[in-house]
């Protein structure tokens, strides 16, 4: 069951009196992932803003490589193959107090990553119609809210450009992208 102190946990919810959680927590319902299982995929409905009560999980970004496969028979005879494999990329591993799901609060119409459970898992979820909705209705906590996950988005986006300039560097031994 969700409590109004669970809220607390998470920073964006702060500074938001107790008295407006309690129809953000009358909204909300929560869920269980076992290991491996998936609370979103990339490129599905971004209806959900998720908390992370308990457990471990990963926000991944699905691309597709393709490689060449060669089969020989004969000597004579050689078919080539081209195969597309859809591989996974992990930006991020979220905990206890992390958000996920916000593309559905910033006007993505789809989730951009994918974010699987790494061992038992509790979320609370609530739809992001109605979450913008309990916002609008009072701007000022609204500009609080949006103004938190502003700047906890543009933590982990510098924190992952941060990531992928480095392992760019290492994997081509250049700074220069272009």
């Amino acid at each position: 069951m969700l409590e109004i102190q669970d809220f607390y946990t998470f920073p964006v919810f702060a500074n938001i009196p107790q008295s407006k959680l309690v129809a953000l927590k009358d909204r909300s319902t929560v869920q269980e992932f076992g290991p491996e299982e998936f609370i979103f995929k990339q490129n599905d409905a971004a209806d959900f803003l998720y908390g992370l009560l308990e457990g471990e999980i990963e926000l991944q970004v699905v691309f597709r490589d393709k490689f060449l496969e060669t089969d020989i028979e004969y000597e004579e005879l050689v078919i080539n193959t081209m195969h597309n494999v859809d591989r996974p990329l992990v930006l991020e591993t979220l905990e206890k107090g992390d958000l996920l799901g916000w593309s559905s609060m910033v006007g993505n119409e789809r989730y951009t990553a994918a974010a699987m459970a790494v061992k038992p898992t509790r979320v609370f979820e609530i739809k992001a119609r109605i979450l913008r909705s309990i916002l609008d209705a009072d701007p000022d906590i609204g500009y609080v809210f949006m103004n938190h996950l502003s700047e906890m988005i543009n933590v982990r986006l510098n924190w992952q450009i941060e990531k992928l300039l480095k392992s760019w560097v290492e994997a081509f031994g250049t700074n220069r992208v272009v």
